[in-house]
């Protein structure tokens, strides 16, 4: 079963990960403009918690 904080992370590695990826110069433009389209469905970076780090930082 997946925990709250693991699909906060996920969520958290999916947006940094297509950030990196918009922001590679060896990524072809097309591919760039699809990251474009899914990070619109992303919340916005300020009201992003990023509860995944913190809450597993806690239980360790």
């Amino acid at each position: 079963m997946t925990m709250p904080f693991e699909r906060t992370r996920s969520v958290a590695e999916a947006h940094d990960f297509l950030t990196e990826l918009n922001r590679d110069t060896e990524v072809p433009e097309r591919i760039k403009q699809r990251t474009i389209f899914s990070y619109a469905t992303f919340p916005p970076n300020a009201t992003f918690p990023r509860l995944a780090g913190f809450r597993s930082k806690r239980k360790a």
